[in-house]
């Protein structure tokens, strides 16, 4: 989700290789096709913006924002993505009207404890983890401040149409917070939802797709059940997982 996926290189640093988004440019024009100009440099779209407070919490505040594009990634390297730039691509084309991506991402972090939802803390001890307070903070931090962030919408209101979620290597490498997973994801839901006053928010999560199918984690296995209808029935029709699928090559 922080942004380490590369534009141009792919396996080896080969431009155009296996690995690369030019890859599936260049194999699946159907599909990809449309994100490169015709000079073959990368499309933005001005009518999909992306806010990222890419600072830690214990460092000064700083934020990366425009235009969508590629480069909003790890250290700001203006050739890698992260799943905004694909994501932005299908929001803005459904959606037409202006749309704000504000993009919550740190490397190296798990739900059962840096996300730690308040749910959770209450229901099964724990703090609240540090960086869902960051998540709520940032959040706020650029709805309450749209006409400064982007003048171009200065006097225009906001509805927040939804969260996608895309999180769990490290819950994933430890068994604890493996098994936890599913109870805290719920409840990680339920508190966003109460934080942003919709009881509905539609909620997208994709699947951390860190092994080959038709295996899957129990991480996985979690966030697919979690928008199962007949476990957790107030999710239906608001909650979707999508599996995430490992390439290799």
């Amino acid at each position: 989700m922080v942004g380490h996926g590369k534009a141009d290189e792919g396996h080896d640093d080969v431009k155009g290789a296996i690995g690369s988004l030019l890859y599936q440019v260049e194999h699946d024009p159907k599909h990809y096709g449309h994100l490169v100009n015709k000079d073959g440099t990368w499309k933005t779209r001005d009518d999909v913006k992306v806010w990222w407070r890419d600072s830690d919490i214990t460092a000064p505040r700083a934020v990366i924002k425009g235009d969508l594009s590629i480069g909003y990634s790890q250290n700001r390297n203006p050739g890698w993505i992260g799943p905004e730039y694909g994501f932005g691509w299908a929001v803005g084309d459904h959606l037409k009207k202006p749309v704000l991506i504000i993009k919550v991402a740190w490397g190296g972090k798990s739900l059962n404890a840096d996300f730690r939802p308040p749910n959770a803390a209450a229901a099964r001890g724990g703090a609240v983890g540090p960086y869902y307070k960051a998540l709520i903070e940032y959040t706020h931090d650029c709805v309450s401040n749209l006409g400064t962030e982007f003048p171009e919408w200065k006097g225009m209101g906001y509805h927040i149409a939804g969260i996608g979620w895309h999180q769990g290597w490290n819950d994933r490498v430890d068994k604890a917070s493996s098994a936890n997973y599913e109870t805290n994801l719920v409840d990680l839901i339920n508190d966003l939802r109460a934080e942003f006053g919709n009881p509905k928010l539609p909620v997208s999560i994709t699947t951390t797709g860190m092994v080959p199918p038709p295996e899957l984690t129990a991480v996985e296995l979690a966030q697919l059940a979690v928008a199962d209808p007949k476990k957790y029935p107030a999710f239906d029709g608001n909650v979707k997982t999508a599996i995430c699928i490992y390439l290799s090559g």
